[in-house]
């Protein structure tokens, strides 16, 4: 069924004749944002990408996070480009830098999800902010990471966006795509607690391009690409807002890839080489490379 909400000549939801934003946060507003997201993300992250269960005890936790070190070295020992370069690569270097260099390409598919989840929750927060929407929940249904209502400019009932949030279009295989846009829109069909034309909506906070539709024949789906879509939720460039994360994250020296690695999985990892005689005195730096080598052609370290 057709949903009567705005449209332009190309059939996509027109955005001249919805409530515009009242305002532009602030540099305040938006670095405070930009820190609840992480610490959201962190949150989730270490419990869904290091296994953390949400009613484990400190022993329990505590041995999972020495059990990612553990795995962090196996991976570092046995993922080397060949013995003499990657000799030469970490020889001189503490163990505290090689977790945190190694440890985003050991976990690569799953550290993309926690951008996901960092953006998702930047996302709301911005939204949220911005003062144009009449609602805005998270997760309001299966599969929809945010439910979003918005006046209609003249229209007696608002326009409510039900929107799943991925980093990019190629997230999905293309061949997946008619699956996921005809099963969330049956989920959104049937529900009672709206008034007014609905759209379903898959956001890309990753992906520069504007808005267009889901697919051909999509008549209530879009897709909205970063441009389109940071703008629409919180009157902020795609650029302005990656450049604020970026110089939010240098003042904090931190990256999305290193405020998962718990300190106890980076000891954990120093232990590994302790125990195989590869740490230089002082307990950190690793030996030269000559030693090194032979480590990685399986010879023992006096």
């Amino acid at each position: 069924m057709i949903q009567n909400y705005p449209r332009d000549l190309k059939d996509l939801l027109d955005g001249s004749k919805l409530a515009p934003h009242k305002r532009i946060l602030s540099k305040e507003e938006i670095d405070e944002s930009i820190e609840i997201a992480l610490k959201r993300s962190e949150t989730k992250a270490k419990k869904e990408i290091l296994k953390i269960g949400d009613d484990w005890s400190e022993d329990q936790i505590k041995e999972a996070y020495v059990n990612v070190g553990e795995s962090l070295f196996k991976y570092w020992r046995k993922g080397y480009v060949c013995p003499a370069t990657s000799a030469m690569d970490y020889a001189g270097k503490t163990y505290q830098e090689i977790a945190r260099e190694i440890f985003p390409f050991q976990m690569k598919k799953k550290l993309s999800m926690n951008a996901g989840w960092f953006y998702q929750y930047l996302a709301f927060e911005l939204a949220r902010r911005s003062g144009r929407f009449l609602s805005i929940t998270e997760e309001g249904i299966n599969e929809t990471d945010l439910v979003l209502t918005l006046e209609i400019l003249n229209a007696s009932s608002p326009l409510t966006i039900y929107m799943q949030i991925k980093n990019r279009v190629s997230t999905v295989s293309g061949s997946a795509w008619q699956g996921i846009i005809e099963g969330l829109e049956k989920k959104v069909i049937p529900l009672k607690n709206r008034t007014g034309p609905y759209i379903v909506v898959f956001g890309f906070s990753m992906d520069h391009g504007k808005n267009r539709k889901a697919r051909r024949d999509s008549i209530n789906c879009e897709f909205w690409l970063s441009d389109y879509y940071w703008k629409n939720l919180s009157n902020i460039s795609y650029v302005d807002m990656a450049q604020s994360v970026g110089n939010k994250f240098e003042k904090m020296h931190t990256k999305l890839t290193q405020q998962i690695l718990p300190d106890e999985s980076i000891e954990a990892f120093g232990e590994e080489f302790k125990k195989y005689n590869l740490l230089l005195s002082d307990n950190m730096t690793l030996k030269e490379r000559t030693i090194l080598t032979n480590f990685y052609c399986g010879l023992k370290i006096k």
